[in-house]
């Protein structure tokens, strides 16, 4: 996909894209300056800005002023995946990066591109962390919304939900810091930690089922299957 870009839509010299896609891939939006079309821009954003919200910070640039990396080339743009799977594309320089993911907590882009781009150290700067509670607030905000997207929450279900849903992201809250280092875990705990999580999402099921009614439930339950496989799918391709 990056070479794809890189060559303006043609691959094999035929061109299968359209040509000037890379311009509207790479234009940024009000509502998003730091953003274009599914890949992020090597541009200076206020941290606080709206967009930030609602994004997974494990997605997010980690450079100065939310920059992938303040000290690269102006026209690098990223494309940011699960377990910190990056690619990264420099126009002016014809590179394509591709780099596989793993849970790694450590990760920063601008510490990588620092040794790759310019062979040198670069002593990434601490990541400011929301509080944890004003973090599970947001979590909850957000599970809310994509549920009410699903089976459309009637206010008093969402009411209901609200506790059941905080639980949930409590729970896997708890569970976060040791999957984060599930590598130095034994076969025998990751097996328990992954018991305990499908514990915790079916008792969030049976709890969030019987606040719905039967279309909702049946609409909740596809949309459920669809989540598992997506993550039996992601496994697959880290193993």
């Amino acid at each position: 996909m990056g070479r794809l870009l890189l060559d303006d839509g043609r691959w094999n010299g035929e061109q299968v894209l359209p040509a000037g896609l890379l311009d509207s891939l790479t234009a940024p939006t009000p509502a998003s300056p730091g953003y274009g079309l599914t890949v992020w821009l090597n541009a200076a954003v206020d941290p606080d800005y709206p967009f930030f919200e609602h994004t997974p910070r494990t997605l997010q640039p980690d450079g100065a002023q939310g920059m992938i990396y303040d000290e690269g080339p102006n026209d690098l743009f990223m494309a940011a995946g699960l377990f910190n799977q990056r690619l990264y594309v420099v126009p002016s320089r014809e590179m394509v990066v591709v780099r596989f993911g793993r849970p790694d907590p450590t990760w920063n882009d601008a510490e990588f591109l620092a040794r790759l781009l310019d062979g040198r150290d670069y002593e990434a700067p601490t990541r400011k962390q929301r509080p944890v509670g004003e973090r599970i607030e947001l979590i909850l905000t957000l599970r809310l919304r994509q549920l009410d997207r699903v089976v459309d929450l009637t206010e008093a279900q969402e009411t209901a939900l609200r506790p059941v849903v905080k639980k949930q992201v409590c729970a896997l809250a708890e569970m976060r810091r040791a999957r984060t280092q599930s590598e130095s875990l034994s076969r025998r705990e990751r097996r328990q930690l992954f018991r305990q999580l499908r514990r915790v999402q079916r008792q969030t099921d049976r709890a969030m089922e019987a606040e719905l009614s039967a279309e909702q439930v049946e609409r909740y339950r596809a949309f459920r299957e669809e989540q598992r496989q997506r993550w039996r799918d992601a496994w697959r391709d880290q193993h």
